[in-house]
């Protein structure tokens, strides 16, 4: 019946159906990828770029100088890190990054971390596993007692038959051939392991004054034991830009924040006229155990001056020293330390551990293994950034850590492990060609001009051609998930 009346339609009228229905085509396909109704979609881009290959939607790596492109059809990362872009027409809850690489790294470079910008200000990622030569290794020499695809545990001896009776003996805060306690022989990778921390001959209500400039945002931990306390900060805005530079400081006990304050920023003040500002907390009695503060700042704010009502505070991870005087002392409780600086003049001598090294060059990560004497860093100029996987304090006896060692850029094999604990699949391999996935959280990650940023870390690469090493990107694939049309319009 349709066909006969079609028929009978002029020639002019059926040329106007049938453009009408590819425009409607056309739009229901736009809508589709600007509106993306099913709140799925997948987005991919291979090298060499075939007919599909999404290079509207992912970016090129950058920066330009960390990629070898004598070969543009297949780009290969020789520093580390690089970073890509993902446009979206609207934001996701979750993606699964899957990336086919060719791996030409060596003994030095045995990790590879895949990463989305979480906060725009602080510039912190969230990092995830896509290759870990180390521990891929321990899979087939330790005896495994689970492997699945969510958890891994590896002891160094057959200490333990069961999953349970080694879970339960490690919450309890005993395993067997472990002196020390589980902080001394566990080590973890991307496995948020927890375990009770005390400090029995601690004496409350010892006061510190940290008087040391420290520029940019700074983790801290610090222990109370059921006493009033108090916690200053005064910032110093440098005003090196018009941008805004707001300032959040909080105050976790565990998983929850249980303090937090935030001072704004009027970002139309003229650049060039610092500005000192600060933020005082108070507190009554307090559960014994450690809480960690997170100051959360851009480069653009030092934080000047800190005071606390207890001198067991430490610096998470790194630190970064300035004020242009110099002849600094440091504590750490790591025998790894990474040093940089873009400052010409803070170029020189450090020693860490008893050994004497030498900062020769600005931009460029230098890492120092200590001597063993001890973790003490003297530093005759400051300016530096400072990173390891412990804590620095500015006294030995302010030195704080409840964190577990984890298998991550600073690991030192040999560290008296007797147990390993991840959540980590080993890539798959087909010809030559790797293939691993991470999943992210999208929830709260900056989107920045509809984009979201990623990282490839690769710790230790630091080559200037390919010779030295390089890691060769054939594809990516990124699975985006949120909330369907329907649920947008009705949560």
């Amino acid at each position: 019946m349709l066909k006969s009346f079609l028929a009978k339609w002029p020639s002019l009228y059926k040329l106007r159906l049938f453009l009408g229905l590819i425009l409607l085509a056309i739009i229901l396909v736009f809508l589709y990828f600007k509106i993306v109704p099913l709140g799925h979609i997948t987005y991919s881009r291979s090298w060499p770029a075939n007919w599909h290959s999404g290079q509207g939607f992912i970016g090129d790596f950058k920066p330009d100088n960390r990629l070898d492109v004598s070969q543009p059809l297949s780009p290969k990362i020789i520093t580390d890190p690089v970073y890509f872009s993902v446009f979206t027409p609207r934001t996701f809850d979750s993606a699964v990054v899957t990336i086919k690489y060719r791996d030409r790294l060596n003994s030095t470079t045995p990790l590879i971390e895949l990463g989305v910008l979480k906060d725009q200000l602080t510039g912190s990622y969230d990092l995830q596993p896509l290759q870990n030569n180390l521990l891929d290794h321990w899979r087939f020499n330790w005896p495994r007692l689970e492997d699945s695809e969510s958890l891994l545990i590896l002891q160094a001896s057959k200490s333990y038959t069961s999953v349970s009776g080694f879970l339960s003996d490690l919450q309890a805060g005993f395993l067997k051939n472990c002196s020390g306690g589980p902080l001394a022989c566990v080590a973890v990778y991307n496995y948020p392991l927890k375990l009770s921390y005390s400090l029995p001959d601690y004496v409350p209500l010892r006061p510190l004054v940290i008087n040391q400039p420290l520029r940019g945002a700074h983790q801290f931990y610090l222990y109370l034991k059921n006493e009033p306390w108090r916690l200053n900060f005064n910032f110093l805005y440098l005003r090196q830009d018009s941008k805004s530079d707001p300032v959040t400081v909080n105050i976790w006990s565990g998983d929850k924040i249980i303090m937090t304050q935030t001072i704004s920023d009027n970002s139309e003040l003229n650049t060039g006229k610092t500005e000192i500002k600060s933020l005082n907390f108070r507190g009554q009695t307090q559960p014994a155990g450690v809480y960690k503060i997170e100051v959360k700042i851009s480069n653009d704010v030092v934080i000047k001056k800190i005071e606390s009502s207890s001198d067991k505070l430490s610096v998470i991870h790194k630190i970064w020293p300035v004020s242009g005087s110099g002849d600094l002392t440091l504590f750490t409780d790591a025998k790894q330390l990474r040093v940089q600086t873009s400052n010409p003049v803070s170029l020189g001598k450090i020693i860490f551990g008893g050994r004497t090294f030498d900062l020769n060059k600005t931009y460029q990560p230098f890492n120092y293994i200590s001597g063993g004497l001890n973790s003490i860093i003297n530093l005759k100029k400051d300016d530096l950034v400072l990173e390891n996987n412990g804590v620095f304090a500015f006294a030995a006896d302010n030195l704080l850590n409840p964190g577990v060692k984890s298998i991550d850029r600073y690991f030192l094999p040999g560290d008296n492990i007797k147990y390993i604990i991840a959540s980590y699949s080993q890539p798959l391999e087909n010809d030559g060609l790797k293939t691993a996935s991470a999943k992210f959280n999208l929830i709260g990650a900056d989107r920045v001009d509809g984009r979201y940023t990623f990282l490839i870390s690769i710790p230790g690469l630091t080559g200037k051609t390919a010779a030295a090493g390089y890691l060769e990107i054939k594809e990516i694939t990124i699975n985006l998930k949120g909330k369907t049309l329907w649920q947008k319009i009705w949560p």
